[in-house]
């Protein structure tokens, strides 16, 4: 079962764009908390 195509077709761009989003934030609060703790 490919998860990936079926996702491609179900989802559409809002759901990668979503996951894109969720990303970011997760990245940017993982630099934030390094820099929390490297003060």
């Amino acid at each position: 079962m490919d998860h990936g195509t079926n996702f491609g077709m179900h989802g559409g761009g809002w759901m990668w764009l979503f996951w894109g989003l969720l990303l970011v934030v997760l990245v940017l609060l993982i630099v934030w908390l390094v820099k929390q703790i490297r003060k």
